[in-house]
């Protein structure tokens, strides 16, 4: 059984075909990377994994659950998928730490400052707990949107460009 199974996903916006019967499957514990020309579709293939758009049709399975299809689609805060978008979408308003703990459910305080202080010393970030996003460079921003995707622990990953602003030694860190 796939852990992944994505069947015939058609996806247009007006007259522009963006997903044209689009069908893959992945095992568990697998890595897939969807690589295209810039507007060739991958971002929207994520966006409908993760229950963030709906196709136009087909279907997707996870773990053998229907999760998208005709006659079912389950919420994205049901999918228990992480995603980490393009543009880092961190809180504003939230320091780095509230950013991470947002997603961090079932722990108390200090658990989640300890899982927090953990994936931010692994990336040299540990100065960073009470900043601001305004206050961290495109690199930083993005090992952030990383941990906090990372430390919610999700079943699924979907990754959009997450090395776009890294350098050579975070990278390899990360995979």
């Amino acid at each position: 059984m796939s852990f992944l199974e994505v069947k015939n996903i058609v996806k247009s916006y007006g007259k522009l075909n963006v997903l044209k019967n689009i069908s893959f499957e992945m095992g568990a514990k697998n890595r897939l990377a969807l690589i295209g020309k810039s507007g060739s579709g991958k971002t929207t293939m994520l966006r409908i994994i993760a229950g963030l758009e709906i196709p136009d049709s087909g279907k997707i399975e996870i773990e053998g659950t229907t999760v998208t299809s005709e006659n079912n689609f389950i919420k994205p805060e049901k999918r228990n998928i992480g995603y980490v978008f393009q543009n880092h979408s961190l809180f504003p308003h939230l320091d780095v730490y509230s950013n991470i703990a947002f997603g961090i459910e079932k722990k108390n305080k200090s658990e989640k400052l300890e899982i927090i202080k953990s994936y931010l010393s692994m990336l040299g970030l540990e100065d960073k707990l009470y900043s601001y996003p305004h206050q961290l460079s495109g690199g930083e921003k993005q090992r952030i949107a990383i941990i906090r995707t990372l430390a919610s622990k999700p079943n699924l990953l979907l990754l959009d460009e997450p090395f776009s602003n890294l350098d050579k030694n975070t990278k390899e860190k990360l995979k």
